[in-house]
């Protein structure tokens, strides 16, 4: 018997690893959902930004979804999940200035961004949304505020309909439909009786 031997050359070969973990299920539905259209409509920024309001929300909501970081710490999110590779955006153009202009432009019209979001979710999976239930539930913080020796976010004194201004009543608001399936939520000023709380939110719907 007589075997032939064929000689290859080894070629080095390079080998990198990214940890996508859930943004393999996420990315399909923003992408199929219309969401950076959506925002970039609503929230345009100048034609020279390298990155439009929609791509950063985009990832925003994608670190949010897989490993929540604050804001100063989203880079390191971008890299270690391979951001550059999956969306080709260098992941420094994600510090924490360019997120907080980001959150400033959207804050404003959030209602109307969710709401055409939902209805874009709705007809894409067929979620039936024709009737809605909406609930409520008051959170009373207590307490004297005094402001704090560093500056940093704190509870302040605010709306109540009993006129304690040591005592701030928040109105945690949830929206449901087909299914149980949430359609919006939101934590609001004021108190159940305030019907037009709610107004803006429905209007984008």
């Amino acid at each position: 018997m007589i075997i032939s031997a064929k000689c290859v050359e080894s070629v080095e070969v390079k080998f990198e690893t990214w940890t996508v973990g859930p943004l393999v299920l996420t990315t399909p539905i923003f992408r199929n959902t219309d969401f950076v259209r959506i925002i970039d409509r609503i929230c345009p920024v100048a034609e020279q930004a390298e990155l439009s309001n929609g791509q950063v929300a985009e990832l925003v909501a994608q670190c949010r979804l897989s490993d929540p970081r604050a804001l100063y710490d989203v880079v390191c999110w971008a890299q270690t999940y391979g951001i550059e590779a999956l969306y080709g955006i260098r992941a420094e153009l994600l510090n924490d200035d360019r997120l907080g202009r980001l959150l400033d432009d959207i804050y404003p019209h959030r209602a109307r961004i969710w709401g055409e979001w939902v209805a874009t979710i709705a007809r894409q999976y067929q979620v039936d949304f024709s009737r809605l239930h909406a609930d409520t539930m008051a959170i009373l913080l207590a307490g004297k505020y005094d402001p704090p020796a560093l500056e940093g976010p704190r509870p302040e004194p605010g709306y109540n309909h009993l006129g304690i201004w040591t005592q701030q009543l928040k109105l945690f608001a949830l929206v449901c439909g087909d299914g149980s399936l949430p359609a919006w939520f939101d934590l609001l000023d004021g108190g159940a009786s305030d019907s037009t709380t709610y107004v803006p939110q429905f209007e984008a719907f």
